[in-house]
């Protein structure tokens, strides 16, 4: 494991494949067993305190997941939010693949996979704010496609990124960076393009480009 500050409050442990193999851990228990990751958890706050001195007040821990490549798992948590453990399982069900869907998976056609590969990342920032700083914070040699959005009766904002023409390990980055101003709420196009219906477009392209000059 390995652990990072980011601010004065919230951490972040990434976990390597080998690291869920050692604590017997799969994503999909975050939110099936939660008495096991009750005591995962407990394991991973001691293990912060020990190691970057983070101290925890005994409240609510809020947590953001998302699954990395190879299998890891980035894990970034906090006491200074109103988010709670419940909505944290709301947050990640729609990233889970269980035992059975991967064997749904090895009976799609090539361009099933092709287009959940592509399928765009949908962020829920704050504050519009927030993205300037993210847009201020990551490299841009290229335009990146990427737009925003907000509901009328929603304070948040959010950011569609998609891959486009960027090579893997580049967007993957862009994706892991956003976590430091923001949470992944779905993968899905289908809530893309729901998104994209139904909220009010603020930047509708290159986002991040025109964010980054202001």
């Amino acid at each position: 494991m390995k652990f990072s500050r980011i601010g004065k409050d919230m951490v972040r442990c990434v976990l390597t494949e080998q690291d869920m193999i050692e604590n017997d851990v799969k994503l999909e228990d975050f939110f099936k067993n939660r008495e096991k990751i009750h005591g995962f958890l407990e394991k991973i706050v001691e293990q912060a305190r020990e190691e970057i001195g983070y101290e925890a007040n005994g409240g609510m821990l809020a947590m953001q997941l998302m699954p990395l490549p190879n299998k890891g798992l980035s894990i970034t948590f906090s006491e200074n939010s109103e988010e709670s453990f419940g909505n944290m399982m709301e947050h990640i069900k729609d990233m889970i693949v269980d035992d059975a869907d991967e064997t749904e998976d090895i009976q799609d056609t090539a361009d099933d996979k092709k287009s959940r590969k592509n399928a765009p990342r949908i962020f829920r920032f704050n504050r519009l704010e927030d993205i300037e700083e993210y847009a201020s914070a990551v490299p841009l040699d290229k335009m990146i496609k990427s737009s925003v959005y907000k509901f009328e009766n929603d304070n948040s904002y959010y950011l569609i990124l998609k891959k486009g023409k960027l090579k893997k390990k580049v967007y993957e980055t862009l994706c892991f960076q956003a976590l430091d101003y923001a949470e992944l709420i779905s993968d899905n196009s289908a809530q893309a393009a729901n998104i994209q219906e139904h909220a009010k477009v603020i930047i509708k392209k290159n986002a991040l480009g025109i964010l980054k000059e202001l």
